[in-house]
């Protein structure tokens, strides 16, 4: 289990049945693209959760070897379940 910060600094508890990774931020994936500066972001009062079932490993063979055959993600369905609770303040 893992805690995610708000602003507000409430915490929201996050548990899945298997590791998985995620992103909470208060930006869009345009507003972050569009950005040439961090202080161009301007947060909004919406937090955008991104989650992802599994991370490729790394390597492009850009400059060297690409990813690792038994590391290389192949597009496949997924599914996965992850429950988000709000935590009091005591």
């Amino acid at each position: 289990m893992g805690h995610l910060h708000r602003p507000s600094r409430e915490r929201t508890a996050r548990r899945g049945e298997e590791p998985f990774h995620f992103a909470a931020r208060r930006w869009t994936d345009r507003q972050l693209d569009a950005a040439r500066h961090h202080t161009d972001l301007v947060p909004g009062p919406v937090i955008h959760l991104h989650t992802d079932h599994a991370v490729q490993g790394l390597g492009t063979a850009a400059v060297g070897p690409g990813v690792l055959p038994q590391y290389r993600l192949e597009l496949a369905p997924g599914d996965f379940t992850f429950v988000l609770t709000p935590l009091r303040q005591s």
